[in-house]
């Protein structure tokens, strides 16, 4: 999914912890996202004259972040000072989103190349990949924002 439907189910769940880090947590897994467009955009206009190998590692679209490795990470760095249902259930809730779609989530990267994948199309598709394209939203992501937010907002 995008980000606007892990924003929409991270406000419907800080109506249920009554805490803005649900939203935090529901969305903090999309850094790799932004570190892979920082990465890319450094790439391109050649800012960077070298990369370092790190940036291979947490650059690109669903890396290991978004597995239960990620989760556990989360937990062992904020479990502490957050509650450990709120984190389980806002973090759970990105990765069962993200494993709706046809890329899928890694279950335990590292030692295993097992994926949880379902039978939708990615929430984000490119018109024609390459120079100059366009990048839409599914109607499957659309949906999901809007039944969250309708949650949101009525209940």
């Amino acid at each position: 999914m995008d980000l606007f439907a892990h924003y929409a189910v991270g406000m419907f769940l800080y109506k249920i912890f009554g805490s803005y880090w649900a939203i935090v947590f529901a969305v903090i897994l999309d850094i790799d996202h932004v570190l892979g467009y920082i990465y890319e955009n450094a790439i391109k206009k050649k800012e960077m004259k070298e990369v370092p190998r790190i940036a291979y590692f947490v650059y690109s679209k669903r890396t290991w972040l978004h597995s239960f490795l990620g989760l556990a990470l989360l937990l062992i760095l904020f479990g502490y000072k957050f509650s450990p249902l709120m984190i389980i259930v806002c973090v759970g809730s990105h990765l069962l989103l993200d494993s709706l779609d046809k890329i899928g989530i890694e279950i335990l990267p590292f030692i295993s190349k097992k994926r949880l994948k379902g039978p939708f199309p990615v929430a984000y598709k490119w018109d024609h990949p390459g120079e100059g394209s366009r990048k839409h939203q599914s109607s499957i992501s659309i949906a999901t924002t809007a039944i969250f937010l309708a949650l949101f907002f009525f209940l």
